[in-house]
């Protein structure tokens, strides 16, 4: 979760859940986690930093794959994500 650039600072309850920053590869904005008692499933919402109408939404995440989903949304850009990685905090193969 580190890699996704959380600042602590942002984190916040809302209604059934929280909110918090994030700054990842392929999302920079914030992520709102609620609780659906109905369903006993997550809402997970993405909401980008230049448009907060912009939104995209993931509804019944099961507790289990909260993080792997928060992940594919601001982090994990597939293949190439170890590469990204180097690059950016210029890390060299030994």
């Amino acid at each position: 979760t580190m890699s996704w650039g959380i600042d602590p600072s942002t984190l916040k309850t809302i209604d059934n859940g929280i909110k918090f920053h994030v700054q990842g590869f392929k999302h920079k904005g914030t992520v709102e986690i609620s609780y659906d008692e109905g369903s006993d499933y997550f809402i997970v919402t993405f909401v980008k930093d230049e448009d907060a109408t912009d939104r995209t939404i993931v509804e019944d995440v099961a507790f289990d794959e909260l993080v792997d989903v928060i992940d594919r949304h601001v982090e994990y850009t597939g293949k190439d994500y170890n590469d990204r990685v180097k690059a950016e905090y210029k890390l060299a193969e030994k």
